[in-house]
Formats: structure tokens, C-alpha cells, sequence
């Protein structure tokens, strides 16, 4: 798939590394040029950074906090100031950490739910609004088809975002189209407090781990199918058959 045109671009959200640089990656190769979001990772955007201008396309750096209300507002249209030829919106940010309905916090909930469904609203409303035209991909989880979890709050918010991803696919149509890869193990966990769950890396139908690019194969494949609105790709080995 080409960019439409020379100067389109994308915004991937924590793209500075793991998956979202991944798909940074690939669209840059795609011939998008890129606006990298980033919230604590600094020196992974940079090194990003370097490696999307290797590939010949303009990446920019852009540094938000999706648990602050004033970052989410900011973004979009500051990307869209320095980027006026976006056309691609990828939902990409993500927290995760073990926890049990009976655990859980009125914090921890609040914090699911701004990164998981506040920022991507936010970010696609705005989308809508200034760029007029394109895609949104939103990257939930192979899991939102459960309804036991011993990751209560974290399942709850991606169940809430796929059904965004639903909602809006019929609400922007047919100008904009609207997407969801849906990963299960593509890379263990950088928290060594989540030991448990590296232990179970890798264990689905397919009896091997999915890796960043198959999540990156399954955007582009969604990209590059224009008819496509309202689907979502499971990425992974079967697992959410389960």
C-alpha cells in the first residue's frame, strides 16, 4: 500500500517503542510520514525517530499524558497544525497490570478508562473534525471477547473500546473508516511483576507467540481494504477462541 499522496501522514500513539513503534514503522515504509506520540519514553521516540527518517519520511515528536485532560485536548490539533496532511489515526496507547474485580480502585479504574476510551474519543472526534477523511485503527485486545478476567478493570475498558470502535465506524461513515486489530501474546510483559503471565507467552491454538509485525500486517491489510468499516482483526493464534 502507498500513501494516497506524498505528504500523508499517520498519528501513532505511544509509538516510541514495542508494538506502537512497530506500527510506526510500518507505515512509514508505507509512505506515511509519522507523528509519534509519546508520554515517558523520550529515548525511544528519539531512536524511532531516526530509524523513520532512515526509511526517507518526516517523523515528529509529540509528548502527551492521556491521564491529564489538557494533553488529549492538545493533541490532535497540534499534530494537525504541524501536520495538515494526516489521514491516518492509530490508537495505540495502552497500560496493563493484573487485577481482580474485588482489587480494584476507583484510581485504577479512572486511569483504564482515559487511556483505553477517553484519549482514542477524544483523539477520533478531533480526527473527524480536521482531517475530514481517512482511517482510525484502534488496538484493543483478543481477550474483549471474555467475560472473566483476573484483569478486571483493564478487560472492562477494552470491551468499552471495541465497542467504540463499532460506534463509530457507523457514526463516520462514509468519509472516515474505522477499525480494530485485536493482539493476544505478541510480546511478553516489560513488568517483571507480571512473571506469570510471561510464563503463558505463547500459549494458544497455533502453540507459538505472535510477534509486532503480524499486529502490523493486520493494519495494513485494514488499511489497504477499502471496504472494510467496523471489522476487527484477532491477532491472535486462535486464543481468543478459548
Amino acid at each position: 500500500m502507498q500513501a494516497k499522496s506524498a505528504r500523508s501522514a499517520a498519528l501513532v500513539t505511544a509509538g516510541a517503542k514495542r508494538v506502537g513503534r512497530e506500527l510506526a514503522l510500518r507505515l512509514a515504509s508505507l509512505g506515511f510520514d509519522i507523528a509519534l506520540h509519546f508520554c515517558n519514553s523520550a529515548e525511544d521516540a528519539a531512536a524511532t525517530k531516526k530509524e523513520i527518517e532512515a526509511l526517507g519520511r518526516e517523523c515528529l515528536l509529540f509528548k502527551a499524558d492521556f491521564e491529564n485532560n489538557d494533553d488529549i485536548a492538545k493533541l490532535l490539533p497540534e499534530v494537525f497544525a504541524k501536520m495538515p496532511q494526516l489521514s491516518v489515526l492509530v490508537n495505540n496507547a495502552s497500560i496493563w497490570q493484573a487485577g481482580k474485580f474485588i482489587d480494584a480502585t476507583h484510581g485504577e479504574l479512572t486511569r483504564y478508562l482515559k487511556v483505553h476510551v477517553e484519549a482514542p474519543f477524544i483523539l477520533s472526534r478531533d480526527f473527524s473534525r480536521l482531517a475530514k477523511a481517512g482511517n482510525i485503527i484502534n488496538i484493543l485486545d483478543c481477550n474483549i471477547v471474555k467475560n472473566k478476567s483476573e484483569n478486571f478493570a483493564y478487560l472492562l475498558s477494552k470491551k468499552a473500546l471495541f465497542d467504540f470502535t463499532l460506534m463509530a465506524a457507523a457514526e463516520l461513515a462514509p468519509e472516515i473508516r474505522v477499525n480494530g486489530v485485536a493482539p493476544g501474546a505478541v510480546l511478553p510483559p516489560e513488568d517483571e511483576r507480571n512473571a506469570k503471565y510471561t510464563e503463558k507467552f505463547g500459549q494458544n491454538p497455533l502453540e507459538r507467540p505472535g510477534s509486532p509485525t503480524d499486529v502490523a500486517d493486520a493494519m495494513q491489510f485494514l488499511l489497504q481494504s477499502e471496504h472494510l468499516s467496523g471489522q476487527v482483526i484477532y491477532v491472535s493464534g486462535g486464543k481468543h477462541l478459548s
